[in-house]
């Protein structure tokens, strides 16, 4: 088993271990999202990859799982809760005041961009 660096199938030592391991007896594992344009998501759509210019079929067992590090808003709530935090800073996201409206067993900073703030 190689364990490989992330980046979509796009480039790094996993285009080599493709290239060297494509084989029907062998697996490869993808363990998140696939970006549209990334070799990843092609692999998935159609089962090539662009390998130095040239589509190239994939003759491994492709699986993919949805390891996903993304929580949702009720996730992002209980974790929070529960930490019981003095202060949570929410920094960026569309809908941080949606969250921190639900939040309301802390003091919640929304701090615009360049604004200073203590922690």
């Amino acid at each position: 088993m190689i364990i490989t660096t992330s980046g979509m199938l796009d480039g790094g030592p996993v285009l080599n271990y493709i290239s060297q391991l494509n084989s029907e007896k062998n697996g490869l594992f993808l363990t998140g999202y696939q970006v549209e344009d990334t070799n990843g998501r092609m692999l998935l759509e159609t089962g090539s990859i662009d390998l130095a210019g040239v589509a190239s079929k994939v003759s491994m067992d492709v699986k993919f799982f949805d390891f996903s590090a993304h929580s949702g808003h009720k996730e992002i709530v209980k974790f929070i809760e529960g930490s019981r935090p003095d202060k949570v800073v929410l920094m960026h996201g569309e809908k941080r005041e949606e969250l921190a409206k639900d939040l309301t067993s802390t003091k919640v900073v929304l701090p615009k961009n360049g604004e200073e703030f203590e922690l």
